[in-house]
């Protein structure tokens, strides 16, 4: 069984020159007064229990309300609620909604504090006089509406640097909350698209990737094709199909080089070299990462001197040049380290331990993959897990330790079954059936 060197890949993260209006839901504070005036008279008004001294117990808001109008806040309270109940709302209903309400006037009440805002204080006096709440309605969506662009921006910011971080499950969570509201926003379909790549859901981000290159058609938007072709070329190479992926590749890296994107081109150059090492084609993947180089040095991006450090330590491994490889893997992990890049690091601490593997040091090694295991479990990388453990397995084979190894190499079937990567099923069971037969 060949041991599994990781090849750095180069998604899409961000899409270039895309601005897209966002949609979001209020964030609303907790509240403690509603309709409160400074220096008028007021009364409380129980909305859920209240002690004696007007303060609430447990988490519920006390709810003031002005008397200015010659109403006291039980009869405003009161028409809301016959009008509800007018349009069949039942009393537990209504009983849930009361804090809501409350939080709702509120945010009116700041905004007309704020001054020159007559709409809040139409929306106010229409509450006071009638209990009608459709100003008030009206208000709270021209709200929310001035403030989605901005939510939805934050959203996308802690979904980029959660999955930057390894911390998948919060940047699935912001991407989630966008998708919610704008089901074909492009930065978080291509963002999800990476994360079911990343847990090996390979289906459901090919479906992602491929929404992005419609919408990117649509639009006439060539940079969007370029992103979403070089990232179905990843899902094409994971699942074996090395022809097709070096063909979204290509394609990807015609436009990029048309329009001069740089940073794309960096990432098709080393996606085409992953393609080529894999089809024994080494001067044309060598050629590739000289031409990633070139780039990363006019740019002075650490985070691709790295990516091409790990793979041209793979290449020299390959070459039998371990003194070299070894040296080019501790770079980019002190790199992936200084920039907090766990999965970089992950891919890393398993190229070194094949390093170490090769110079005969065994227990160097499996500490090595352990160390990538740990993280990869940590982020949630099923394709990094199965790797770690068919090397592991290849460890303990060479310490003739037959059952171990069958164990780690058993572990990493299972695991390439679940991602859908027929070829290293096969492969990996072919070698352990050989090493059970003899």
């Amino acid at each position: 069984m060949e041991l599994l060197a990781e090849l750095t890949k180069n998604e899409t993260i961000a899409l270039l020159g895309v601005i897209i209006a966002a949609i979001a839901g209020i964030i609303v504070p907790i509240i403690s007064h509603l309709l409160k005036k400074g220096g008028r008279d007021s009364k409380h008004v129980e909305v859920g229990r209240l002690n004696g001294n007007g303060t609430t117990i447990g988490d519920k808001p006390v709810v003031t309300i002005d008397k200015r109008q010659g109403l006291d806040g039980e009869l405003v309270l009161s028409k809301v609620m016959e009008e509800a109940e007018a349009k069949g709302r039942a009393d537990e209903q209504i009983a849930q909604l009361k804090d809501e309400l409350a939080r709702a006037v509120e945010r009116i009440r700041k905004l007309e504090a704020e001054g020159n805002r007559p709409d809040a204080e139409k929306a106010l006096e229409e509450l006071r006089e009638s209990g009608d709440m459709k100003l008030l309605q009206k208000l709270l969506i021209k709200d929310r509406d001035e403030h989605r662009d901005a939510l939805i921006q934050r959203n996308r910011e802690i979904a980029a640097v959660a999955y930057l971080r390894g911390d998948i499950d919060i940047s699935t969570e912001a991407v989630d909350e966008i998708l919610k509201v704008l089901p074909d926003d492009l930065f978080a379909l291509n963002q999800m698209g990476h994360i079911h790549r990343l847990r090996g859901q390979l289906k459901e981000a090919e479906d992602c990737y491929k929404r992005v290159l419609q919408l990117g058609r649509d639009v006439s938007n060539e940079v969007l094709q370029s992103a979403a072709l070089g990232n179905l070329g990843l899902i094409y190479e994971t699942r074996g199909e090395l022809d097709m992926a070096k063909e979204m590749y290509l394609k990807s890296l015609g436009i990029a080089e048309k329009l001069g994107l740089q940073d794309v081109m960096a990432g098709d150059y080393g996606n085409l070299g992953a393609i080529y090492q894999k089809q024994g084609d080494f001067e044309k993947a060598v050629k590739m990462y000289r031409r990633i180089l070139e780039i990363e040095e006019k740019l002075g991006r650490l985070d691709s001197v790295a990516i091409t450090c790990g793979n041209l330590g793979v290449m020299y491994r390959r070459q039998g040049e371990l003194d070299e490889a070894e040296e080019m893997h501790e770079k980019a992990l002190e790199i992936n380290e200084k920039l907090g890049r766990l999965e970089g690091m992950a891919r890393q601490y398993g190229n070194l331990g094949l390093v170490y593997m090769d110079k005969s040091e065994l227990d160097k090694a499996e500490e090595m993959q352990l160390q990538a295991s740990d993280i990869d479990k940590k982020i949630g990388r099923l394709e990094g897990q199965a790797i770690r453990y068919g090397n592991l397995g290849a460890i303990y084979e060479r310490r003739s330790n037959i059952g171990k190894a069958i164990e780690y190499c058993e572990k990493a079937v299972e695991l390439y079954k679940r991602i859908g990567m027929p070829h290293e099923v096969e492969e990996v069971e072919r070698w352990i059936e050989g090493i059970d037969t003899e």
